[in-house]
């Protein structure tokens, strides 16, 4: 959570030296995720792991998606 929550001004960064404006919100961040929040009442510890194991396929798949294109662009760190 913390290399998470520190990483956030790194990719900002990243994302306006590309030449875009970065989600400065909670909110704008939610609506470019396809990882739903967990609910108010906190799940059980294999709910958790389970959620957490789903999140990573789902960004594994979106990256799998995009490497070719970044690599076409000569930019595959970002």
């Amino acid at each position: 959570y913390n290399a998470l929550w520190t990483a956030v001004d790194v990719i900002a960064e990243r994302i306006r030296t590309l030449g875009f404006t970065a989600p400065g919100s909670y909110k704008a961040f939610s609506n470019l995720t396809g990882i739903s929040e967990a609910p108010d009442v906190p799940p059980s510890a294999e709910k958790m792991l389970d959620d957490l194991a789903e999140g990573h396929r789902k960004v594994a798949k979106t990256a799998q998606k995009v490497v070719k294109s970044a690599q076409e662009s000569d930019d595959e760190v970002t």
